[in-house]
């Protein structure tokens, strides 16, 4: 009997390196695929290729801050995976969450503040739930068009659970699992923008811009040759992003995706 379950062991242990070898295949093929995926967005937004735990980050720059697209192993909830894209938020205090009602059972709501029911006069929308800390922003910021454009979407342009979150300086537009076709992470990455020019231009004291160097991070980097920006930046009078005056002149303008304005700080 020993040397039946010795024999039957013999058998199983190739089979299952075999089994193993195979998902490992599979894997790194679909890794080397969404590497490739955010590297074509790279080139097409200017931006450059990082990674976060083996996964892929696209990083690229937007009213001259940097933006981040990637996926995580971690969930809340029932969502096990996400996909989500990060923008920097000037006003580190605010606190915001907006989702769809059905979302809120998965979503850590307390930490976000008490819910906004029609932030401004008519700003009421059945299909989208807002929580903030801070109620003067929301009735200064979330009137009904602004309420009507977030819940165009967060809730009808992207086919997957999604909901915006704004804590500790950055602006999170999250969707529940992982987004690998070029063409959903594109518009992903264009929704988020939206969000943020949607809540960030309607606030009534504007988002303010510094100008020459003071307005450049740190590790800001130039949208043409991706390299940190050593000297004082060529900042386009559009959209506020940095370039190296090298690139912008052998550009001729600014080479941020939708802008190509041809003035400059």
């Amino acid at each position: 009997m020993i040397s039946g379950i010795l024999g039957l062991g013999l058998l199983l242990v190739p089979l299952a390196v075999t089994v193993a070898a195979i998902v490992a295949l599979a894997l790194l093929v679909r890794w080397h695929m969404l590497t490739n995926v955010y590297r074509e967005l790279a080139k097409r937004f200017a931006g450059w290729l990082d990674r976060r735990w083996l996964l892929p980050v696209l990083r690229a720059p937007y009213r001259g801050m940097e933006t981040r697209l990637y996926s995580t192993w971690s969930g809340t909830g029932r969502i096990t995976n996400t996909t989500l894209v990060q923008i920097p938020w000037p006003d580190r205090r605010l606190r915001l969450l907006a989702t769809h009602p059905a979302l809120l059972q998965d979503l850590p709501v307390r930490r976000y503040g008490g819910p906004i029911t029609g932030a401004s006069r008519g700003a009421v929308a059945s299909d989208l739930v807002v929580h903030g800390n801070d109620s003067g922003w929301a009735q200064r910021v979330l009137d009904a068009e602004v309420i009507d454009r977030l819940r165009m979407m967060l809730v009808h342009d992207i086919d997957r659970a999604t909901w915006l979150t704004i804590e500790r300086g950055q602006l999170r537009l999250h969707c529940a699992g992982a987004l690998r076709e070029r063409s959903s992470l594109e518009r992903f990455l264009r929704v988020a923008w939206q969000l943020y020019d949607c809540l960030a231009l309607s606030c009534p004291e504007g988002v303010a811009f510094l100008s020459g160097r003071e307005g450049v991070a740190v590790k800001a980097r130039c949208p043409v040759c991706t390299q940190p920006i050593e000297v004082a930046p060529a900042i386009c009078a559009g959209c506020q992003t940095p370039h190296c005056p090298d690139c912008w002149d052998y550009h001729g303008g600014c080479a941020v995706f939708a802008c190509g304005d041809k003035r400059r700080q």
